[in-house]
């Protein structure tokens, strides 16, 4: 148990390392022509930006659980686009407009209007295959990239199960999330503000997610190197050895 604390203190400490790492090892020039490549840096992107979020939410945790999973989805999208950008990025345009369709019909449903104009132009790069969902997209990035023999301990599959699936009761009302804001009395309980239970778990959560993502870039952009980011997990504790 302290060693667990230390490691989430450590994580925690080092995130603005991390945030520093993105900003000099990942493009931000999009390559001309590659649809693909700009828009799983653009995922990484927003990963990056949600990331700094969770960071400064550390006093409202439950709100930076659902949060996570906005970051955890960026990140294994990357992921996952990153296998093959040239076939994945077509198949997720697909995903998109059959979900943009239902969007449409619910719309057309209540007497609006919805061009889609945009998702017609996408047609062109548009693949009769569907992108897998999210739990099958995060299945097979685990798989691949772990195959490749990096040092590195790829947490998209266990991330999943553990954190993306279990912090879907702060976002839904559910009995487990809801439990939160309960707190035990004579006779009853008190309702109000939450009980702070996570202890920086959820900054540290997504540190480790966020450094799933930088793996990948520092090897597929080759402008970081996987030595570097375990430096950026470890840095203070190596130099308080």
């Amino acid at each position: 148990m302290i060693q667990m604390r230390v490691q989430v203190e450590q994580l925690v400490k080092n995130c603005e390392l991390l945030s520093a790492l993105y900003l000099a090892g990942v493009p931000i020039h999009a390559p001309e022509g590659d649809n693909g490549t700009t828009f799983a840096l653009a995922c990484l992107a927003r990963a990056h930006y949600t990331f700094n979020t969770i960071v400064g939410m550390r006093d409202r945790e439950l709100d930076a659980a659902t949060l996570f999973r906005t970051l955890y989805e960026h990140v294994v999208t990357f992921a996952w686009i990153m296998i093959d950008a040239r076939e994945h990025f077509p198949m997720f345009l697909r995903w998109e407009f059959d979900e943009r369709e239902k969007l449409r019909r619910g719309l057309v449903q209540l007497g609006h209007e919805f061009s889609g104009g945009d998702v017609r132009s996408a047609l062109r790069q548009m693949s009769s295959k569907k992108a897998p969902d999210t739990h099958d997209r995060a299945l097979i990035a685990d798989r691949y990239w772990s195959r490749l023999d990096l040092p590195w301990h790829w947490n998209f599959r266990r991330s999943y199960v553990n954190l993306f699936r279990a912090y879907g009761a702060h976002v839904h009302p559910t009995v487990m999330g809801l439990d939160w804001f309960i707190t035990p009395n004579n006779g009853g309980g008190i309702i109000g503000v939450p009980r702070q239970n996570h202890e920086d778990c959820i900054v540290a959560e997504a540190s480790l997610c966020f450094s799933d993502g930088l793996a990948v870039a520092g090897y597929c952009f080759g402008k970081s190197t996987l030595d570097e980011l375990l430096g950026c997990l470890c840095h203070e504790m190596r130099h308080e050895n």
